[in-house]
C-alpha cells in the first residue's frame, strides 16, 4: 500500500475511532448461537471486566488530561507517570478489556477472539 494512502486512512480511522467497535457490537448482537444456562456466568464476568476496563480508563485520563479526547492526533506532551509508565497506551488495554466485558455481557464468548483481532487491526 502506498504509504500517503495508509497515513489518510490512518488519519480517517483515528478521527472516527470511537465509532470503530460498533461492528462488533452489531455481530454480537445479532450472533446465532446464545448459551442460556451459562448467561449467569458470562453477565457477571463481563459485568465485572467492563467495570475494570472503565476503571482503568478513568485512571488513565486522570493522568493524561484532556489530551486523551483529542481527534487531531496533534499531542504537545508525552505521558509517563501512572499507568502510563508500565505501558505505552494502558487506554488501549482498558479498551481491549472492556469490549471483552461487553461480548461476554452479551452472552457470547466466541467473539473475544474477534474482538482481540478487530483491536489489535485498529491499535497497530
Amino acid at each position: 500500500m502506498n504509504k500517503k494512502l495508509g497515513q489518510m486512512i490512518g488519519k480517517w480511522w483515528f478521527k472516527y475511532r470511537s465509532y470503530s467497535p460498533l461492528p462488533l457490537l452489531i455481530l454480537a448482537v445479532f450472533y446465532p448461537y446464545y448459551n442460556v444456562a451459562d448467561f449467569r456466568i458470562y453477565m457477571s464476568t463481563g459485568l465485572f471486566l467492563i467495570l475494570a476496563g472503565e476503571a482503568g480508563r478513568l485512571w488513565c485520563v486522570g493522568y493524561a488530561g484532556g489530551i486523551t479526547r483529542t481527534r487531531t492526533g496533534d499531542l504537545d506532551r508525552l505521558v509517563t507517570s501512572g499507568p502510563f509508565s508500565y505501558v505505552r497506551n494502558p487506554i488501549y488495554i482498558s479498551n481491549i478489556i472492556m469490549y471483552t466485558g461487553v461480548t461476554l455481557l452479551l452472552g457470547v464468548p466466541a467473539l473475544i477472539p474477534f474482538a482481540l483481532l478487530y483491536f489489535f487491526i485498529q491499535y497497530n
